[in-house]
């Protein structure tokens, strides 16, 4: 895949995308990469889509709970009964 280096980055581009990053739980590259896709209407390769996918599913809150229980926690407990 080819790689792309910004030099001299306006203090307000730069600081936009670390806290898009942060909010988004992710790299700064990966911020970086996703906006320039949708700025430019361009579907990112399938692998990207499906681990971003992966990853909104995973940060998703179910109804009535923050997060899903931890399945190795739960078998521990049933062990432990």
């Amino acid at each position: 895949m080819p790689s792309l280096q910004v030099r001299e980055v306006p203090e307000a581009v730069y600081g936009a995308l670390v806290e898009a990053s942060k909010r988004d739980h992710r790299s700064l590259s990966q911020q970086t990469l996703l906006t320039i896709e949708k700025g430019l209407g361009v579907q990112g390769d399938a692998k990207v889509r499906r681990s971003r996918l992966m990853e909104a599913i995973v940060d998703a809150p179910v109804q009535g709970s923050e997060r899903l229980p931890d399945p190795v926690e739960m078998v521990r407990e049933e062990r432990r009964r």
